[in-house]
């Protein structure tokens, strides 16, 4: 293939900043970058990981070093290589499979070549396609196919040449071979110093290309602002476009924030639906409790902030009354988060007036229905504190006084309708039959 502009090398100084230093990536190439979370990197790493069943992981790239560790494993016309150092050298008609700590290539292959491990240096021949993943990988070979790799630091050298497209992921990209079709690179940092005979997509934080480039058709990129850099040697047939940045991948605060208050609400109703269903009695009896006596139920429930954790605090005084305290905290956090379902319940069977029933399901559907309201009162901005602090007062004042009613009394609430202004009075031959024979 005949090339308009052969890629010469140059020293690594001609990418110095004009203060003089070298771009941090390149000051540190073993720094760990963080890599992003593209779907065809997990898939390639999950995959090739799978099958080699390989775990180990280097910081860098050694020359391997032959030991009983190294399996090689031939069917068909097919090899893998597997261990800690796994080396291949020879002549394969097929795909070859690598995983290991360390991967060197020399040999020659008619077929693929799949890697995966820590470091990589393939120096051999590819016909087919290469896809490799590792901390690092350094291709120095020529690829018939296509190129897919995936890693902490990805180069492609100086004497490197892929026939086919180029898929580059990873913290650290470097490009400074020759490549044959389109070049597509997702990373932190991207450095680009060799020959792109098809168009560049570059989508990272920085893209550098160096005075050595030469790209035969356009270049688009989604890059930081202030992060691109091409130096004015540097050929580009096509046009320069900055393409539309993406959507951040990671969740804003925002949204994590809207999602914990959805699950918040989702744990109040389904609480209080149980709680209703559980404990009719106390739930009629603390709601009647909050209708009657509203202010009462405000200050009890103030006192009963107050007081409680006093009670805690001199409980775990003394060893002996630790695990008193231990209880006694239990009990007040569970009534903090119990005591805004009985305002719903009121809430609740207020709306329904004298269409709420009477039973365990009448209630939990009273309770649902007031739950809503309050639930989302809570979400209002500057509202919403007022509310969920009145709620909570308010049902640990009614609690105390529901816990008053004698269970005969309970049970009557439960089996009573809508709560209403005014507690029904048992009728006075019913009170003489309940009391007891002298």
């Amino acid at each position: 293939m005949t090339r308009s502009r052969p890629v010469r090398s140059r020293p690594l100084s001609r990418f110095r900043s004009p203060a003089g230093q070298l771009p941090r990536a390149l000051k540190s190439p073993t720094a760990q970058l963080p890599v992003p979370p593209p779907f065809l990197t997990a898939t390639l790493v999950a995959v090739l990981l799978a099958a080699s069943g390989c775990g180990a992981v280097a910081d860098r790239v050694q020359l391997p070093t032959a030991g009983p560790e190294e399996t090689l494993t031939r069917w068909g016309g097919d090899l893998m290589a597997v261990g800690r150092s796994p080396a291949v050298a020879e002549e394969v008609q097929g795909d070859i499979y690598m995983a290991g700590a360390s991967l060197h290539f020399l040999g020659t292959t008619t077929g693929d070549l799949l890697a995966a491990g820590g470091g990589h240096r393939i120096q051999g021949r590819i016909d087919g396609n290469l896809r490799a993943a590792g901390s690092e990988v350094h291709v120095h070979s020529h690829v018939g196919g296509n190129g897919t790799f995936a890693g902490g630091r990805i180069q492609l050298h100086r004497e490197s040449t892929v026939t086919g497209n180029t898929y580059m992921m990873g913290g650290l990209l470097i490009a400074d071979g020759v490549v044959d079709g389109h070049l597509r690179a997702i990373g932190d940092e991207i450095l680009l110093d060799g020959l792109v005979e098809g168009s560049v997509n570059a989508d990272g934080r920085t893209l550098v290309v160096g005075p050595n480039a030469r790209i035969g058709g356009d270049l688009h990129h989604r890059i930081s602002e202030g992060g691109l850099r091409i130096d004015p040697s540097a050929e580009i047939v096509g046009e320069v476009q900055a393409l539309t940045p993406r959507a951040a991948p990671i969740p804003t605060w925002g949204a994590f924030r809207w999602g914990a208050r959805g699950g918040w609400v989702g744990a109040f109703l389904l609480t209080g639906l149980i709680f209703a269903l559980v404990f009719p009695g106390t739930s009629h009896s603390s709601a009647r409790g909050l209708d009657r006596r509203p202010l009462a139920s405000g200050g009890l429930g103030i006192l009963w902030l107050i007081l409680f954790p006093v009670a805690i605090a001199v409980a775990a005084i003394t060893v002996v009354g630790v695990p008193l305290a231990v209880i006694l905290a239990f009990v007040f956090a569970t009534s903090l988060y119990l005591a805004r379902l009985i305002p719903a319940l009121w809430l609740g069977r207020r709306i329904l007036g004298n269409k709420a029933g009477s039973g365990r399901w009448a209630t939990a559907g009273a309770f649902l229905l007031g739950g809503v309201f309050v639930a989302g009162a809570e979400l209002i901005p500057l509202v919403g504190p007022a509310v969920f602090v009145a709620a909570t007062l308010f049902g640990l004042g009614a609690f105390v006084l529901g816990a008053r009613t004698t269970p005969r009394g309970a049970a009557e609430a439960a089996e009573e309708g809508p709560v209403r202004g005014r507690a029904a009075r048992p009728a006075p031959g019913a009170r003489r039959a309940a009391e007891p024979a002298p």
